[in-house]
């Protein structure tokens, strides 16, 4: 849930990844591998409509393309590869049975992920999850 939580901060970004996937976490990264594009060994590009300028080309980071990591190759999964996929909820938080998102939010998963399609999502008047997300990634519910 860290990597779509940047995902969505004014100052922050999730263009750049590691070599897991996984966002690098400080600004100072983010803008050393745009400056580096070529660091292919380090900066891996999400894409640039993952972010927002100076990082990317989005025009906000509430319409960023970011998106969860996807067929995660298992370790150890014998002789048959198995993997496992993400899904995110922006602008909400989850228990194990539903979901409270922002008001007027898309409300709907992004990933290749499909562990939310039996959770009842809905948009309780007061809710303040902005800028928060519930993700899950092969069964297993972060929030």
């Amino acid at each position: 849930a860290q990597d779509c939580v940047q995902s969505l901060e004014a100052r922050g970004s999730c263009r750049w990844l590691d070599g897991n996937g996984l966002c690098y976490a400080y600004t100072t990264a983010q803008q050393w591998c745009t400056d580096n594009p070529t660091a292919v060994s380090v900066c891996h590009d999400g894409g640039a409509d993952w972010a927002a300028a100076p990082v990317g080309t989005a025009e906000s980071p509430a319409t960023s393309g970011w998106l969860p990591q996807s067929d995660v190759p298992l370790e150890n999964a014998g002789d048959e590869p198995a993997t496992y996929s993400c899904a995110c909820l922006k602008d909400c938080t989850c228990s194990r049975s539903s979901c409270s998102c922002v008001l007027g939010a898309d409300a709907k998963p992004v990933g290749a992920g499909t562990d939310f399609e039996s959770i009842t999502i809905g948009n309780p008047p007061r809710s303040n999850k902005a800028g928060m997300c519930a993700c899950s990634c092969g069964g297993v519910m972060g929030i």
